[in-house]
């Protein structure tokens, strides 16, 4: 690949290239961080993240580990924000983030601009870092050309640019699995305590990051046996003697970096309240409450979380168990979404892969086409040799694997973001398969470099809207909501460029604001601004004569149910159909597009 680039001929200039990159995305994020208005997630956990830092108290979001809620209210927190801790709900109320969330940006008690931009900045740094490490690991294994192409797929991609500045967990879980991996690798390669401890601090890391990285328990644990396998063959002692190292390993992990975290976290909890909250949010879970002292193994798990929830010792413990039983019972729930047309909440195998293909840019599907592709076509040999060597990429590849069998199960389908983790992964096998097609053919570096150089211009050409991107074979990013919408597409990013059309138009008068997302239509907007939904019927029966509403929304009431799917008859948002003369099932085009996802219509 260095031959490709005459003009630079040295790894500092590769390393000049990966910085003026970095620089590229960190300004684009600082834009970010002011112009996009608060996404659906973001309020929660921020008043989680609020809550953590100046309370230690845990009951917001347990759903969610705390790392990236940190990194939001550690910075938030210097503005001094209020939380409603006086409020009657505060106290009696179970796991009242969204409520909070509200509060804290919408009460009129704190500045919701400054709140959501520090705590975005802390969440922006975090994810910025945890990039920087990725490509310096990268370069330290495979030199410093290679590294920069990764880093330019990563880091110069839509999927990054649209979500590293928001307060969500995505791009840090992505982050931190990778590094896990990475680490873990390591370990097996050259056993030792320092590298068991690097190992066991990145695996803490990364089940701080997200609830779903808890299949990396599992990833190594095969990857530790694999190795030892091909090693050994099929004796006992040193599969067992394996196994009980690399298990040594994780749990340090979760008692010398989860544990204390969470101990931190809950020190202020306030007697009683864990265990009823704990009780209430684990109340349906493998079943509900047993009838009698038998329960099945899921629900026993639950009834001995309930209990130690308000254990001072075991409080940690179990308020990390509270979340990843959370998760597991809203992954077989799902949520009710559109893809491809229908709306439902069944969830679908599809979903994924579809999405995927849709949103990825044409430049990365053209390395993973060529990567992966020689990788299938030269990789026979290193099929048969899988686990004789230790790896990165075994570790990596047990992951996903399991991370993909996991995923297509789930009826969680409300956005690509998901997946996340799996992306940078995909990324890393290609250039693996790039690598190996430069050894064979030295020309196809020109094709790789021009690939790359298109990937950094498809990103740039997504700004300033790179959260809703599709690719052009999907409709483009005009189009691409009737694939996916959601946080594929419209997750509430839009509502600051709403709020910046009604003031540069004086004369629509009042419109009314059906929004997806964080925001407060009327405190945002202003007194212009009238709240709406579809069961309200025509606004201009009311003399408002503009109607602004997310595409999201319109694709939920719009788009086919999937039978046995209720919809009520009022919330399809009929009358507007009528009044476009558009059938069943089709949008009614707007007048005018606000960003990419708020339509506005004309209505006299």
């Amino acid at each position: 690949m260095r031959r490709t680039l005459s003009s630079v001929k040295s790894p500092r200039a590769y390393r000049l290239l990966g910085v003026l990159l970095l620089a590229l995305v960190a300004g684009w994020s600082g834009y970010a961080i002011l112009a996009d208005g608060p996404v659906v997630d973001e309020s929660p956990h921020l008043a989680a993240g609020i809550a953590y830092v100046q309370l230690r108290d845990y009951r917001l979001n347990p759903e969610h580990p705390p790392l990236v809620k940190l990194a939001a209210g550690a910075l938030a927190s210097l503005a001094n924000p209020n939380l409603p801790t006086g409020e009657p709900w505060w106290e009696g109320g179970i796991n009242e983030q969204w409520r909070t969330g509200e509060h804290v940006l919408w009460s009129g008690s704190n500045d919701p601009g400054a709140l959501l931009a520090l705590g975005r900045l802390g969440v922006t740094l975090l994810n910025l870092l945890l990039l920087v490490v990725g490509w310096r690991l990268l370069a330290r294994r495979w030199g410093e050309a290679w590294a920069l192409a990764f880093l330019a797929l990563a880091g110069a991609s839509p999927f990054f640019l649209g979500h590293a500045h928001l307060i969500t967990t995505d791009i840090a879980a992505a982050a931190a699995a990778m590094l896990a991996c990475f680490a873990f690798a390591r370990y097996l390669k050259e056993p030792r305590w320092q590298t068991g401890a690097w190992a066991a601090a990145a695996l803490g890391l990364a089940e701080l990051a997200k609830f779903s990285l808890i299949l990396l328990v599992p990833a190594f644990l095969a990857a530790a046996l694999l190795v030892t396998y091909r090693k050994h063959g099929r004796k006992l002692r040193p599969l067992m003697q394996e196994a009980g190292r690399a298990s040594l390993v994780m749990l340090a992990g979760f008692a010398l970096v989860v544990y204390p975290t969470y101990a931190v976290l809950t020190a202020q909890a306030p007697p009683g309240q864990p265990r009823r909250d704990t009780a209430f949010l684990l109340g349906s879970f493998a079943g509900g409450e047993p009838d009698g002292w038998l329960c099945n193994p899921f629900r026993c798990v639950a009834e001995l979380t309930i209990r130690a929830a308000d254990h001072p010792v075991l409080r940690p413990a179990a308020t990390y168990a509270l979340g990843v039983m959370m998760v597991l019972q809203r992954s077989a729930g799902g949520n009710t979404i559109y893809f491809d047309g229908e709306v439902g909440s069944s969830g679908s195998r599809s979903y994924f892969p579809v999405v995927y293909l849709a949103k990825e840019t044409l430049p990365a599907l053209l390395i993973l086409l060529g990567g992966l592709g020689c990788l299938a076509v030269t990789g026979r040999k290193r099929w048969n040799e899988v686990g004789t060597r230790v790896s990165p990429e075994l570790v990596l590849g047990a992951f996903a694997l399991l991370y993909v069998a996991a995923t297509l199960r789930s009826s969680l389908n409300i956005g690509i973001r998901h997946v996340f983790p799996l992306i940078p992964i995909a990324y890393l096998f290609a250039l693996q398969g790039w690598r190996e097609m430069t050894r064979r053919a030295p020309a196809a570096a020109y094709l790789l470099v021009a690939l790359i150089a298109l990937q950094v211009a498809t990103a740039l050409s997504s700004l300033p809207y790179p959260l809703s991107y599709y690719n052009p074979l999907s409709g483009g990013t005009a189009k691409g909501y009737l694939t996916a919408a959601d946080s594929n597409y419209d997750w509430g990013q839009d509502a600051l460029r709403l709020r910046d059309w009604v003031d540069r138009h004086p004369e629509a008068g009042q419109v009314a604001i059906d929004l997806f997302g964080a925001s407060d239509p009327e405190r945002l907007v202003g007194p212009r601004a009238v709240p709406w939904s579809s069961n309200r019927g025509d606004p201009l029966a009311y003399g408002v004569r503009y109607l602004a509403v997310s595409v999201n929304t319109l694709l939920n009431a719009t788009g086919r149910p999937i039978p046995g799917e209720p919809r009520l008859v009022v919330d399809e948002y009929r009358w507007l159909r009528t009044l476009r003369s558009v059938p069943y099932g089709t949008l009614p085009p707007p007048d005018e597009r606000i960003g990419t996802s708020v339509f506005l219509y004309r209505l006299e």
